[in-house]
């Protein structure tokens, strides 16, 4: 696709600076929504390596196609559970928690609801 290199640097610098966060943010986040936020950049650097659409007209892979479905879907599962672990080592909801799970629920479904959107977040 043309110009995806430019999505999948922003998909890289996205997941670095996610994991960065985390390690800086461990202490007010704690250990799980640490290592499940991180896991997050980590998923999310992987699903700018492994193409959905091919790269090239007339060829698919479909092993790389799975690996970008199987890497984007842990990343919703990663960002849900990581919102929820940092609020229950707050011990407390904050309405920016709730905005955040709905948002990571709401999304995949509308891309599923409307394939023309596929790929929007």
């Amino acid at each position: 696709m043309q110009g995806a290199w430019l999505a999948r640097l922003g998909f890289v610098l996205l997941g670095m600076s996610v994991i960065l966060l985390a390690v800086e943010s461990r202490r007010r986040w704690g250990p799980w929504a640490t290592a499940v936020h991180a896991a997050f950049g980590a998923l999310m650097i992987a699903t700018a390596g492994f193409a959905h659409r091919p790269w090239t007209p007339g060829e698919f892979d479909h092993a790389e196609d799975l690996l970008h479905s199987v890497a984007a879907t842990g990343i919703g599962f990663a960002f849900a559970l990581g919102v929820v672990a940092a609020a229950l080592w707050r011990a407390r909801w904050r309405m920016l928690d709730v905005i955040a799970l709905v948002a990571s629920v709401a999304v995949p479904l509308g891309m599923s609801a409307w394939p023309e959107i596929d790929g929007a977040t």
